[in-house]
């Protein structure tokens, strides 16, 4: 079975063509500007139901072209279905009635064609699957994510969506999964800029890629999935009780939703740590911005998919859980956003809660296959 996949993105670098920038850059620093995406198009154009369907950054100075533009499939010209507008990507639908090979568009500017994908949706049918985004993350740490989640909430497949990583082959990654004893796994390479926090109202609205991407695999792999996880790769989930996809599954809208907590390891910053030891706690923590898992059949699965929520801003704290949390573990990072993660408080303390949780998903993992 092939495990990795490609994006199928168009980019506007050589026309000239760029984005505006969603705040003023004069009042941005400059890895602001360098990690702003002006030139992608779209990030995946797939087909589903009838529909080729484009992701894309939000359109902005962009969109005028595009409602004056020729789109053509395999050649042939088709209208433009619908576009659909969020807050922070838009979707573009082409009616279809085949899967066509190639999608183009042509306008004021604008020459572009890419290929169209198909899904994969039967693939992970019926699964308990999650989805995350990394770039340069450490094999054992991927690793050790997915195994503790297999044992922990029977976790049988995984999407990621790697982000132009450097550090580590794409077959390290391969194995790290693999040693994680997943029924399945997908590796999609995604290397477009990720962007970054901007000031003001607007801070996070230049952060294009990761909800485009947990979109993407909302409607191109794992919409038949049984229930979807999203958490990062340094973020362990617990419960009390049943799996937090048992949980998704079980809730009356098919849509958990839940906090987490900062949990520290005692070795230094230069030190390579590990989730398992990440059992120290400090006096200071704060509650981190929530994580949720989601049927993508039930009615909030049908909603476009956010970082930290689904549909509305108002509703986001009805549905949160307090049977449900996850451990965020500080020094699973390698610090791209620059927000000082390698170093530790000063007043830390053994969190005998957290040990429990840290046995009960790696006490047996050296004697696993």
């Amino acid at each position: 079975m092939i495990h990795r996949r490609s994006l199928a993105t168009a980019d506007l670098r050589a026309s000239g063509l760029r984005r505006d920038f969603i705040t003023d850059p004069a009042g941005e620093d400059e890895l602001y500007i360098q990690t702003y995406d002006r030139t992608t198009l779209w990030y995946d154009a797939f087909w589903r139901d009838g529909r080729v369907i484009l992701i894309c950054p939000k359109l902005l100075n962009f969109a005028p072209l595009i409602r004056s533009a020729r789109f053509m499939l395999d050649g042939q010209p088709t209208k433009r279905a619908r576009l659909r507008r969020y807050p922070r990507y838009d979707l573009i639908e082409l009616r279809s009635r085949y899967c066509p090979a190639e999608v183009s568009v042509m306008g004021s500017g604008l020459d572009l064609a890419t290929t169209v994908s198909t899904t994969e949706l039967d693939r992970f049918a019926g699964m308990n699957t999650h989805f995350t985004m990394s770039r340069d993350d450490h094999p054992d740490w991927i690793r050790d994510f997915a195994f503790y989640h297999r044992k922990n909430h029977g976790l049988q497949a995984m999407v990621l969506f790697d982000n132009g990583s450097t550090r580590y082959p794409m077959n390290a990654v391969e194995e790290a999964l693999q040693q994680a004893g997943l029924s399945d796994y997908l590796i999609v390479s995604a290397p477009t800029p990720y962007g970054r926090t901007g000031s003001g109202r607007l801070k996070y609205e230049a952060m294009f890629l990761h909800t485009a991407l947990i979109n993407v695999a909302r409607l191109r792999f794992l919409g038949h999935a049984r229930a979807v996880l999203n958490a990062d790769i340094d973020e362990l989930v617990w419960t009390a009780g049943a799996t937090v996809f048992d949980k998704a599954v079980n809730s009356r809208l098919g849509y958990v939703s839940f906090a987490g907590e900062w949990r520290y390891p005692r070795r230094s910053p230069a030190e390579h740590a590990l989730h398992s030891e990440h059992d120290q706690i400090s006096p200071e923590n704060k509650p981190c911005p929530a994580k949720y898992c989601v049927v993508p059949r039930g009615p909030f699965g049908r909603l476009s998919w956010d970082v930290h929520k689904i549909g509305p801003s108002p509703l986001k704290k009805l549905f949160r859980r307090s049977d449900i949390g996850f451990l965020h573990c500080r020094r699973i990072t390698t610090d791209w956003k620059n927000t000082s993660r390698m170093t530790l408080p000063v007043d830390l303390r053994l969190d005998p809660r957290t040990r429990v949780v840290l046995d009960s998903g790696f006490s047996d993992q050296e004697s696993e296959p």
